[in-house]
């Protein structure tokens, strides 16, 4: 899985809800960093989303999958909490992509659990 697939689809899943919180934004900004990839990358993200050509790529191998909906768990639940579209497009690529639906569970409720004190903060 090429990081900028990784990018690609964690912007398409945190712009569903036609808003970017500054939590959202800051994710973003530190997952350029984890992944070394250079921000301007953000950027064509955001424009590729712009021109209706978002995807959410979509691993074939098992540990490519939950990585993937790791990092898409953890962005949308940075702000704090997880609009409607976000959950049902969450939902939709976890089941896509075979993982198990208590992994998916387990995940965003520990996820949530760690992120809602900082929202709160």
């Amino acid at each position: 899985m090429e990081k900028i697939d990784i990018l690609n689809s964690v912007v398409s899943m945190l712009v569903t809800d036609g808003k970017l919180q500054p939590q959202e934004s800051e994710f973003l900004r530190r997952l350029c960093r984890r992944l070394k990839v250079p921000e301007e990358k953000l950027e064509a993200a955001f424009e590729k989303f712009a021109k209706g050509e978002a995807y959410v790529y979509l691993p074939q191998e098992d540990d490519e999958k939950k990585q993937l909906v790791n990092y898409l768990i953890e962005a949308v639940v940075a702000d704090g909490k997880i609009a409607p579209q976000e959950r049902q497009l969450l939902k939709a690529v976890a089941t896509r992509l075979e993982v198990s639906q208590d992994h998916f569970e387990d995940m965003l409720n520990i996820l949530l659990k760690r992120t809602v004190p900082e929202a709160e903060a």
